[in-house]
């Protein structure tokens, strides 16, 4: 058998391993029901969890519900599968799996409609939150968080994966944080305004905030703004010629307009 022989032989070896660790990934991402202790139906979820599955998360699936209902892209079939990791060892391994963060709130995998969400980690988020961003991604709780990665699922069943996965993140982000906190935001009063909370982003936190903070936060109150305030359907908001630089100049125009009219 000659070098070159040898060297293909190898290759196909290195390749069949590959492709078969890779076939294993899909599989445990596609079907981890197995690592989950506890399970049950309950309308439109079929819920995992690595403990025991009580009245509260019930309780999160129904403020879940309602939540994604409010959103454009909703789909009455729409019926996903949650996986809720009390474990951050067992969220991590997905998350490893999946090249995600560890440290990750939660993580959707839109083409086979699996979510999983980090309880652990919401929890270190609700215990250092301030309550200036209730409705936000950044509050750390529980139905908000599950409801945004069930938006990107329906988001993605609404465009297309790859339609979908060409979405800017400011876009992506955005339009999950806004649509699940709609039914919350307009029922609060005043204090909880559009403008109320530009404000408070823009003269005291902005400059304060990591990179990612300041992505979930800034793109949510630009996709409101576009939604709220412009009327902005859809299908206008995903097509490829509304623009971050160019919402977020004319949020901030806005923003001023209004604030010098108080």
């Amino acid at each position: 058998m000659t070098l070159l022989q040898n060297i293909g032989k190898w290759f196909l070896k290195i390749l069949i391993i590959v492709i078969a660790v890779e076939a294993i990934h899909f599989l445990i991402i596609a079907n981890p029901s197995i690592f989950f202790s506890d399970q049950l139906i309950y309308k439109r979820y079929h819920v995992y969890s690595d403990e025991s599955i009580n009245h509260e998360v019930l309780l999160m699936l129904d403020d879940v519900e309602e939540r994604i209902k409010m959103v454009e892209v909703f789909d009455p079939s729409f019926s996903p599968k949650i996986f809720l990791c009390n474990d951050q060892g067992l969220y991590s391994f997905f998350a490893t799996l999946l090249g995600m963060s560890p440290n990750s709130s939660g993580i959707n995998v839109s083409l086979v409609s699996n979510t999983f969400i980090n309880l652990t980690r919401l929890e270190e988020k609700q215990n250092y939150n301030n309550k200036l961003f209730e409705h936000s991604h950044i509050a750390g709780e529980e139905s908000h968080n599950l409801a945004h990665e069930l938006v990107h699922n329906l988001t993605a069943n609404k465009l297309g994966w790859f339609e979908y996965r060409k979405l800017p993140k400011w876009k992506n982000e955005g339009y999950a944080e806004y649509g699940v906190a709609i039914k919350n935001i307009r029922l609060e009063n005043d204090s909880n305004s559009l403008f109320n909370r530009a404000k408070i982003y823009f003269e005291e936190y902005s400059f304060k905030m990591n990179n990612i903070q300041k992505l979930y936060l800034e793109s949510q109150l630009i996709v409101e703004y576009l939604f709220e305030i412009e009327n902005i359907g859809f299908e206008k908001f995903s097509d490829a010629t509304t623009l971050k630089e160019t919402a977020l100049l004319k949020f901030k125009n806005w923003y001023n307009n209004y604030s010098s009219s108080q």
